[in-house]
């Protein structure tokens, strides 16, 4: 459901949007400039901070991480950035009260102040930070305190970013990765956007090189693979932690990762192509043996997301079809080896229930684009997102997508119309009705969770149970499961929940934004609910 599908990446996504500005000297703003960052513990899983595009008097500011996206927009009003535009990586923005100062950089250290970011203060106008190509002197330390955290941002003269958080859980500047002001790099195939003119030949040798070992697909045991989706716990002290609990979910047995993409992002000029998020999840995954799913979202539930200068370009339109084709052959050489599970839209089922005319148009387009991935990446399984509410479509009006999904592939949260829980004992039940419609074909869920909170009528007892008859399910019949990924990790901040309450336009709905606060196996104090204990139990068998 529409409500959920952030959930993935939310954490990491609202809190690295919150990552980047500056005075004129402090941070150069061009089209093109992109800081990389990385911690020397963790040396494979960057940071990214990119410039994307200028908008009236700002600058678009694109975050990637391993765990997800988002964009925001700045202005600079005499070394005082405003933060004007906030999105969350699905190419979409909502904006930020005006005078909401975000990064003051013309200002004695001992500075203060606070709006609906959080509290934020100047720290230290001497800081010195040290870098594996250089040292940095006079930078400018800035700290942001927001609901059930911090994060802490250094910017040095004519640079800009160059740490990102502090002590050995710092991110540092990686000079030679990254596009300075001023200054250029040559950048890797697997790092830079994508040139629909470059030699396709060394994308091949490129995707053979990023090709998993063997022995992470799905063999003889028949069992599925496991994920948890790892976010930041609401003690944690800022963004950097994500590594930590990325740790944790892996250590723990977690095989699958789910992995979302929005055209608009990924496209960002025609025939131009911004991989990095892509890039950066399969070098994750790949040392960590785990398998991704990915979902291609040209539709978001509600929502068509493809490039503005298509937006009102019909699905059985050649132009649509052949820069759709564009961008799969641009991720191909990814997604090759790596990437096990595509799917081409998220909860379609519900952008239907509104656009009944679009139909057969989008399944014309599902077929061709399926076979023309499938050309590229041998071996990969095709499908859409459903949610559970819309297996019944596979009978009526999508019979004709239907025996083209190679996969069912669903998001199951048993929630009423008015949020309130049902009752775990469904599971069975609703287990049964979905290998019905799975008729054979194996069965991913991408997202699947239930609440504690007692405002939706739940408690971590009946989410423990819920855990455990899952569990159950998947053991009684295992070879009818490919992937199942859990929703999440930790519950969210109060102040987190009230900012994604807010832009789904549901600020105040109290049992909306229990479910969303409320998905973890970790509360907001950062302590294990009894999930967690039915989880890690349950992870033995895998």
């Amino acid at each position: 459901m529409t409500s959920f599908r952030k959930l993935s990446w939310f954490a990491v996504i609202l809190v690295c949007a919150f990552t980047l500005a500056g005075a004129q000297d402090y941070l150069p703003l061009s089209v093109g400039t992109k800081w990389v960052l990385r911690n020397p513990q963790h040396p494979e899983r960057p940071v990214t901070f990119e410039v994307t595009q200028r908008v009236g008097d700002g600058f678009r500011i694109r975050s990637t991480t391993p765990f997800g996206a988002s964009e925001w927009t700045l202005e600079n009003h005499g070394g005082k950035y405003y933060m004007t535009e906030y999105g969350n990586g699905n190419g979409q923005v909502m904006q930020i009260p005006s005078g909401t100062l975000y990064f003051d950089l013309g200002s004695p250290a001992g500075t203060r102040w606070s709006n609906k970011l959080g509290k934020l203060s100047v720290t230290s106008t001497a800081m010195a930070v040290t870098s594996s190509s250089g040292r940095f002197e006079r930078c400018i330390q800035i700290k942001h305190d927001f609901g059930g955290g911090a994060s802490v941002f250094t910017f040095a003269p004519g640079i800009g970013f160059v740490q990102f958080g502090e002590g050995r859980d710092a991110f540092v500047l990686d000079e030679g990765a990254s596009d300075l002001p001023g200054r250029t790099r040559n950048s890797s195939a697997s790092s830079r956007p994508y040139d629909s003119d470059r030699d396709r030949s060394n994308d091949r040798h490129e995707a053979e090189d990023r090709r998993p070992p063997s022995d992470i697909h799905l063999g003889g045991s028949g069992r599925p693979v496991i994920g948890l989706t790892a976010n930041q716990l609401a003690t944690d002290p800022g963004p950097q932690s994500m590594v930590e609990r990325f740790d944790q979910v892996r250590n723990i047995g977690a095989k699958y990762l789910v992995a979302n993409g929005n055209w608009r992002e990924l496209e960002p000029k025609e025939h131009r192509y911004a991989l990095d998020s892509l890039n950066y999840l399969v070098s994750v995954a790949r040392p960590a043996h785990m398998q991704i799913s990915y979902t291609l979202r040209i539709i978001d539930t509600v929502d068509r997301n493809v490039p503005g200068d298509l937006k009102n370009t019909k699905w059985a339109d050649r132009k649509l079809q052949d820069r759709l084709f564009g961008l799969l052959d641009a991720m191909a050489p990814a997604l090759n080896g790596n990437v096990q599970w595509f799917m081409i839209g998220y909860e379609s089922n519900e952008y239907f229930n509104r656009h009944p005319n679009e139909i057969g148009d989008f399944i014309e387009l599902y077929r061709q684009a399926k076979s023309h991935l499938q050309q590229r990446v041998p071996g990969i399984k095709v499908s859409t997102t459903l949610m559970f509410s819309g297996l019944g479509d596979l009978d009526t009006r999508f019979s004709n997508l239907n025996r083209d999904l190679d996969v069912l592939a669903l998001t199951y949260m048993p929630l009423n119309s008015d949020f309130s829980v049902q009752d775990p004992s469904v599971i069975p039940r609703d287990f049964a009705r979905i290998k019905e419609f799975a008729n054979g074909r194996k069965i991913v869920f991408q997202e699947i969770g239930y609440p504690s909170s007692p405002v939706v009528g739940s408690s971590e007892e009946k989410q423990a149970q819920f855990y455990r008859l899952a569990f159950e399910e998947i053991n009684r019949d295992p070879s009818a499961f490919s992937a199942i990924n859990w929703m999440t990790l930790g519950d969210l901040s109060d102040n987190t929940t009230r900012q994604f309450s807010q832009y789904y336009g549901l600020k105040g709905a109290d049992k909306f934004e229990a479910d969303l606060q409320t998905m973890g196996v970790f509360d907001k104090r950062g302590q294990p609910k009894k999930s967690w204990d039915v989880f890690r139990e349950q992870m033995k068998g895998f």
